[in-house]
């Protein structure tokens, strides 16, 4: 019987897995589509779209692997029973590192050039972005006992599916709880709805980014109440619930953990999932490439071990 819930899950999983790599190929497919005919225009969309094209690609591609790993549990081939060695040497951890460095340093200096940076950055976005989650979680997991490779690959595909987008869904809640209120307070109060009127229409022909716009906002944003709740959403509320659904598949598979360790090193699996879709999603930004993927680094570095 055990077993039996065993098998669903992976089932589950591997479908779980193949879906979300089809949607990922499909937005590689969108956007590969949109890089070519920016670059037929002449435009300097073509690099970010083409960036996204491979980033969108790469988390497709490990998600099949994810799917195929799964399946085979279901299957029941011995090969994913075999455990994943975090033994990684202080040179390949090395080589790893300076891998990224080059990588930054190539991109950097290809980022503005729009004659060539559709064709490589793309190329240097994946070690980019890889191997410096690639270093720190290798960092982090040294020598501690991971699980065989179904269940390794499993947690690293919920981190990129199911967690994301259960954060996602509760995010957006938490913003239309804030519209909501803000709705109901403003029709129980007349002067005030009269003040929203009156900003909408100051707003409506002016570009919201704009400095116009902003002087406008500013007496509104920096009032002791707006700014209580803006620090309790995004300083409290979000970031505790990202620290809860980020280690989504650890909490699936709780019951299944011989060690405290191994806990520990599938939250850093977790992690380094969630900073890799995350990374991947800002890596259209070629104009500051090289400054923004630097900077995710520590970004990174805070998913993993924490």
């Amino acid at each position: 019987m055990k077993s039996s819930r065993v098998h669903y899950a992976s089932l589950m999983s591997s479908l779980l897995f193949a879906i979300s790599a089809l949607i990922f190929f499909a937005a590689g497919f969108i956007l590969g589509l949109s890089a070519l005919i920016a670059l037929l225009q002449g435009n300097r969309a073509a690099a970010q779209a083409s960036v996204l094209f491979g980033a969108m690609s790469f988390l497709g591609s490990i998600l099949l692997i994810a799917t195929v790993v799964a399946f085979m549990k279901y299957l029941n081939k011995p090969a994913v029973e075999v455990s994943v060695p975090t033994s990684a040497s202080i040179w390949q951890i090395g080589a790893g590192a300076i891998g990224a460095g080059l990588a930054l340093l190539l991109g950097g200096l290809i980022q503005d050039n729009n004659n060539i940076n559709w064709l490589f950055l793309p190329v240097l976005t994946i070690p980019a972005v890889t191997l410096p989650i690639w270093v720190v979680t290798g960092m982090g997991v040294k020598n501690l006992p991971l699980d065989s490779r179904w269940r390794t690959w499993s947690i690293l595909g919920i981190s990129l599916t199911l967690a994301p987008f259960i954060l996602f869904v509760l995010e957006f809640l938490i913003v239309v709880f804030i519209v909501l209120f803000v709705v109901i307070y403003a029709l129980a109060s007349p002067e005030l709805m009269v003040e929203f009127q009156r900003l909408s229409s100051q707003l409506m022909f002016i570009d919201p980014e704009s400095e116009a716009a902003m002087q406008i906002l500013a007496p509104y944003l920096t009032r002791p109440g707006v700014v209580f709740v803006f620090l309790t959403v995004f300083s409290v509320f979000i970031p505790v619930i990202e620290e809860l659904i980020k280690p989504l598949g650890v909490w699936l598979f709780a019951g299944k953990l011989n060690s405290t360790a191994q806990g520990f090193a599938f939250g850093a699996l977790s992690g380094a999932g969630f900073a890799l879709i995350e990374t991947f999603n800002v890596s259209g930004q070629t104009a500051e490439w090289s400054g923004l993927l630097f900077s995710r680094i520590g970004t990174g570095t805070l998913h993993i071990t924490t």
